[in-house]
């Protein structure tokens, strides 16, 4: 027993390789994210994107531009027509206690191709390098806005793609970061809803290609309290759409804070269409091990 033990923990710690942080709260808070739109959300949070490699998203709480004493995480893409009246994706990652059953969820990033602190401008004067330094006891934390054009859209898009070889993870306890070629797979605890009108608050994000994305379809899945899909996309994966991308289709959202009940377990971008091959079918051996780590840290 205390052999199976040992292993078990030395399992585990293999699990926390892509998923290691140095703030104090890893054990103590989970996070909830925040779907908030620039032209009719309530609440403003600072600009600029969170994000390291390999390893949970950095932690800070920011509000209105000034860092609170609950640490979080702020998340945000610029899409559209320019900075004024863009539509804009922020994610607000929040920590909440909870000592009865304490649970992360992370967003892991894969490979990258670019360097995330690219900015700059572009023809349209979107997210122009933006830049903002966030202080709290813990750490100092660069925040950099990410530019993303309109006037080229299939090259933006597939910058855009590169940088987001993301593993997009809400499950209990750390990322494991699979490769990029991994499938998407979307796993819930309820059962999806298929109601409501899909990407209503995006629906005037600029280009053809941003136009109801695959990065709003990745977030949208993410940090819904609700998520509902199409009938043909309930489990299924990405088609590749004319540019030769592969595109999820938006999913709802109503924009409330996540539901615990609620558990995206795994989804990942795969951009195996722009070789000219569809999308791979899920692994069946990656679905086993994906459940029997999630057995293992639940019971850890």
């Amino acid at each position: 027993m205390f052999l199976f033990s040992i292993i078990v923990q030395l399992f585990h710690q293999l699990l926390l390789v892509y998923a290691s942080t140095e703030d104090d709260y890893s054990n103590k808070y989970q996070y909830i994210a925040k779907i908030i739109n620039n032209k009719n959300g309530k609440e403003i949070i600072c600009s600029g994107t969170v994000l390291t490699v390999k390893r949970v998203l950095t932690v800070a709480d920011c509000v209105n531009g000034q860092p609170l004493n609950n640490p979080s995480v702020v998340v945000q893409y610029g899409l559209g027509k320019g900075a004024q009246n863009s539509s804009v994706l922020r994610i607000h990652f929040h920590h909440h206690f909870t000592e009865q059953s304490p649970i992360l969820w992370h967003i892991c990033l894969l490979k990258l191709k670019y360097d995330l602190q690219f900015g700059g401008t572009n023809s349209l004067g979107n997210w122009v390098n933006i830049t903002n330094d966030i202080r709290t006891s813990k750490e100092r934390i660069k925040v950099t806005a990410l530019s993303f054009g309109r006037r080229s859209a299939t090259d933006t898009y597939a910058k855009m793609t590169n940088i987001l070889h993301l593993l997009l993870t809400v499950m209990d306890g750390p990322c494991p970061c699979f490769t990029r070629d991994e499938t998407t797979l979307i796993y819930c605890s309820e059962k999806l809803k298929l109601n409501g009108r899909c990407g209503d608050d995006f629906s005037d994000a600029g280009g053809p290609v941003f136009n109801k994305n695959a990065l709003e379809g990745i977030l949208y899945a993410l940090y819904s309290d609700e998520l509902c899909l199409p009938n043909r996309m309930e489990k299924t994966l990405a088609p590749c759409n004319a540019n030769g991308y592969a595109v999820i289709i938006p999913i709802c959202v109503h924009k409330k804070w996540i539901s615990s009940r609620v558990q995206v377990k795994h989804i990942s971008f795969d951009d195996s269409c722009a070789k000219g091959n569809n999308v791979k079918k899920p692994n069946v051996l990656n679905i086993i091990l994906f459940f029997l780590q999630s057995l293992l840290i639940k019971y850890l």
